[in-house]
């Protein structure tokens, strides 16, 4: 089970191809190493509180709590949106996400929920990899880099990195 963290909340969805093209190559690789690879979509299953709503709808919700003053309220919203987040973390394998640009890079490396989610898989020991093709990092928070590096990596484009998911499949069948 793959989990697809980004920038969500009032973000501007800078590369919104990205989750389709990545899904579509890792299960190609899948079955040419025949494995089935499931994905967990945040913005799906973990950020839509109101069935009706969507992402824009819930951050224009939780910043009218927060003006006026309501923080009860924005915790109780905020406690079931991680709820289903944290849940969506603890069953997936691994997490990967993918920038194109500096400016991506940086509002990915701002993100509070992003940060609390690749902080509790590295707390499972479970790898996060960041395709990053953009080679301005200078300047990127080096801990927020750090949490892709501890149980993962960072790539430069999406081909290293099924290059190594499939050398990973590998290493397993000839231990």
């Amino acid at each position: 089970m793959v989990y697809l963290p980004h920038t969500i909340g009032g973000a501007k969805n800078f590369n919104p191809e990205w989750k389709g093209k990545l899904m579509h190559r890792i299960r190609t690789l899948g079955k040419r190493i025949s494995v089935t690879f499931r994905f967990i979509d945040p913005v799906k299953v973990t950020y839509l509180v109101k069935k009706s709503g969507t992402v824009k709808d819930n951050s224009a919700y939780a910043a009218a709590l927060v003006a006026e003053g309501r923080f009860g309220d924005l915790k109780r919203f905020m406690q079931h949106i991680w709820g289903r987040n944290a849940a969506s973390v603890d069953r997936a394998d691994m997490n990967i996400t993918w920038v194109k640009t500096r400016r991506e890079l940086v509002a990915l490396s701002r993100s509070v929920g992003t940060i609390r989610e690749l902080s509790r898989a590295n707390d499972q020991h479970k790898p996060s990899f960041l395709v990053c093709e953009t080679s301005h990092v200078k300047g990127i928070n080096k801990h927020f880099l750090h949490l892709f590096l501890m149980h993962g990596a960072i790539f430069r484009n999406l081909d290293e990195l099924i290059t190594y998911l499939a050398g990973i499949n590998n290493k397993t069948k000839t231990s």
